[in-house]
C-alpha cells in the first residue's frame, strides 16, 4: 500500500489513500493540497505599504475630529453657522463621534495584533474593513464641505475665465486685418486706376 504524506509529514486521510493505491491523479494532488492547506481566515497576508500608511495617517485624523465633536457634544464649542452644520451633517455630532471612536478603539486594537497594519489574516481584514467603514462615516462632513468649496472654487474659476477670454472671432479677425490705421494707410497708397 502506498502511503500519502502531506507536507508537514502526516498521514493523509483513508480517502486519500485509497486514490493513490489506483494513481496519482489530477483529483488526487487537489485532494493531498486540500488536506494539508490551512484554512484562508489564518493565514497572514502582507498588507500593502499604501494601505498602510493611509490607516496611519486615519487614525491622527480620527482623533482630532473625535475631540473636536466631543467639545461640540459636551457644549464647550457652539456649533452655528453653515460650515458647522455641514460637518457635523445638520447638527448630529453625536452620532459622528461615536462612529470615530468606534473606528479609533478597532484600530488601535488592530494594531497590536496586525504588529502595525503590516500582516493580517481573514478576521484582521474584516476588523479593518469595518473600523475604515466607520471612519469615512464619521468624516463625512468634512468631505461634504470639501466638496462644496471645491465646486464653489470651479464655478468661481468658470466665470473668472469666461469673462477675461476674448472670444475667438475677435481673435481671428484681428489677426487677419491690421489694425485701422494701417489699413488706411495702406488703402491710401494704392495706386488710384481710372
Amino acid at each position: 500500500m502506498l502511503r500519502v504524506l502531506n507536507r508537514r509529514g502526516h498521514p493523509v486521510s483513508s480517502t486519500v489513500k485509497l486514490w493513490a493505491d489506483r494513481s496519482l491523479s489530477h483529483d488526487d494532488v487537489f485532494s493531498g493540497f486540500v488536506e494539508g492547506v490551512q484554512p484562508w481566515s489564518r493565514e497572514r497576508v502582507p498588507v500593502p505599504r499604501r494601505l498602510r500608511r493611509a490607516l496611519w495617517a486615519l487614525l491622527p485624523v480620527e482623533l482630532f475630529w473625535a475631540v473636536w465633536l466631543a467639545t461640540i457634544v459636551t457644549g464647550a464649542t457652539a456649533c452655528r453657522g453653515p460650515i458647522c452644520t455641514v460637518t457635523t451633517l445638520d447638527h448630529h455630532a453625536a452620532v459622528l463621534l461615536a462612529c470615530g471612536v468606534f473606528c479609533i478603539c478597532c484600530l488601535v486594537g488592530l494594531v497590536f495584533t496586525t504588529r502595525g497594519f503590516s500582516k493580517c489574516n481573514g478576521i484582521e481584514v474584516i476588523g479593518l474593513a469595518i473600523a475604515t467603514a466607520a471612519g469615512a462615516a464619521s468624516l463625512l462632513g468634512i468631505t461634504a464641505l470639501i466638496i462644496g468649496a471645491l465646486i464653489l472654487l470651479i464655478i468661481l474659476a468658470t466665470f473668472v475665465l469666461s469673462s477675461t477670454a476674448t472670444s475667438r472671432r475677435e481673435t481671428d479677425h484681428a489677426r487677419t486685418r491690421p489694425p485701422y490705421p494701417i489699413a488706411l494707410a495702406e488703402a491710401a497708397s494704392r495706386p488710384r486706376t481710372r
